[in-house]
């Protein structure tokens, strides 16, 4: 077990050794005593015993994490099942299933209050060689700014004002739980629905937030598709959730959709309006979203890790974004949310 050693130096001065060299020596005595062996043994099994114990704790809870985690999957999959089966009767018919190209895809940028950083994105994003059919969706809550925005727009690019009383007159107060932190904002359902009748057949929308350093090479990677949603899905959910807010049904809650930066086609778009005019309720964009994919089984496509690494929700409380000086040092392209520049 273990033992206690005490060195000693012989004296230099004595005879013992004498043929061996000149140079100190040392000696080893074991002071070991049984009562000590007993001690340590007593708290050698002590240890091991608590450490057998920790291993078992330690696994259990691997395991019932493991099991929670199949438990969510198995309910997420039957949600998936149940989307669609209350689709039987209303089904969307699919008719356009061209590829997005420059001639039938619009970027849509939704804007609120201006600031300068804003003023830049919606700069950038223009002069992008892709997609140059722009279309900017201004709040009618900030109205005043729509000469400062049109000075911006350059070739056949337009300005158009999107109303949340105009929203809920054509699609009810159930559209309530479909916003964000802003209970009036009409900017996502006012993007949708404009789309939805306009000639495009694929649409880009992307937040006043987001940043690219090379907006060319962003929307390149995903052209020459027909997926009818691109997006960053994810499997967990937000806090928000957990406290009910702005869910309608949990039959909604499929996954999350983080919608900042994002493409649908017009098949979605259609079945979008067709779900939000058959249901009784709506939630949040970012589950009901979800929900109508899989309620239409309509074709997904994930953003690349490489352009959601620095990118996520605005989260329903105050977030300053990631700095210039953050962007300029870091190697990636896209960056949401971006408030100063």
């Amino acid at each position: 077990m273990f033992s206690c050693f005490c060195f000693k130096e012989k004296n230099k001065d004595t005879n013992e050794d004498s043929n061996e060299d000149s140079n100190n020596q040392v000696t080893i005595y074991n002071n070991n005593s049984n009562d000590d062996d007993d001690g340590y043994d007593k708290l050698y099994n002590k240890l091991f015993s608590v450490s057998i114990e920790f291993s078992k704790m330690k696994q259990t809870l691997t395991n019932l994490m493991l099991k929670d985690d199949h438990k969510n999957f198995e309910i997420a999959q039957l949600k998936k099942e149940l989307a669609y089966l209350k689709n039987a009767n209303k089904l969307v018919i699919k008719t356009d299933d061209s590829k997005s190209k420059n001639e039938n895809t619009v970027v849509f940028i939704s804007v609120s209050n201006l600031t300068e950083t804003k003023k830049k994105i919606i700069t950038d994003i223009q002069e992008n060689n892709i997609f140059k059919n722009i279309v900017i969706g201004i709040d009618d809550k900030y109205i005043q700014y729509s000469d400062e925005i049109t000075n911006l727009l350059v070739n056949n690019n337009k300005l158009i004002v999107l109303s949340y009383n105009k929203l809920v007159n054509k699609y009810t107060n159930k559209i309530n739980n479909f916003n964000g932190k802003w209970d009036t904002n009409p900017s996502k359902l006012g993007a949708y629905d404009w789309f939805n009748e306009s000639p495009y057949s694929y649409m880009w929308y992307i937040e006043d937030d987001v940043f690219s350093k090379d907006w060319d090479s962003f929307f390149k990677y995903y052209e020459n598709n027909n997926y009818d949603v691109i997006f960053k899905n994810s499997d967990k959910f937000p806090t928000w959730y957990y406290d009910n807010w702005k869910v309608g049904s949990n039959l909604h809650a499929i996954s999350l959709a983080h919608l900042y930066v994002h493409r649908i086609s017009k098949f979605f778009s259609n079945c979008l309006i067709a779900t939000i005019k058959n249901e009784k309720t709506t939630s949040h964009h970012e589950l009901f979203i979800p929900y109508v994919i899989h309620r239409y089984k309509c074709s997904m496509l994930s953003l690349n890790d490489k352009h959601t690494k620095y990118s996520t929700t605005n989260g329903t409380g105050d977030n300053i974004g990631f700095t210039k000086k953050f962007i300029d040092e870091t190697e990636s392209n896209l960056f949401h949310p971006v408030k100063i520049l």
